[in-house]
């Protein structure tokens, strides 16, 4: 092991400096990345199409929105009967109708620093506040809430 660990440190090193002075026909161009134009604010964990081709996202900081093919974001929903949507989570668009999710009913993310640190406190809870609704243009409405 002592005579052959000279030979292949050796063997490594010239086979590294070889091919660090292998010609290659490659010509290579400075280029400055534009700047990153940002985000909505918000924290998007689901997202559908529906019927008209609008995308909806279901955003954890705002609630559902709509967000149309010319780029505008229109709001649907952040409240329930009062009740905020504290972690919009899923959604999905069929039929004209929209079901999403609420993931906890005690921790918003925006009060608590983020998906993250909710998540957390409503796992070591244990509380099973999450609900799915329904949204339609005329009224939300429960569809599941285990906590009613």
């Amino acid at each position: 092991m002592k005579k052959t660990a000279p030979i292949l440190i050796t063997g490594i090193l010239a086979l590294t400096g070889y091919l660090s002075f292998w010609p290659v026909p490659i010509e290579p161009v400075s280029w400055n990345a534009p700047i990153a134009p940002g985000y909505t604010g918000g924290r998007v964990l689901g997202f559908d199409f529906d019927a008209a081709g609008n995308l909806i996202a279901a955003d954890a900081m705002h609630g559902v929105l709509t967000v149309a093919p010319d780029r505008t974001i229109n709001l649907l929903v952040n409240t329930v009967n009062g009740d905020p949507v504290r972690y919009a989570n899923s959604v999905v668009a069929d039929n004209g109708m929209i079901y999403f999710t609420d993931s906890s009913a005690r921790f918003a993310l925006s009060v608590w620093g983020g998906t993250f640190e909710a998540s957390m406190l409503d796992i070591v809870e244990q509380s099973t506040t999450g609900r799915v609704l329904e949204y339609d243009p005329a009224q939300v409405k429960r569809v599941f809430w285990p906590k009613a």
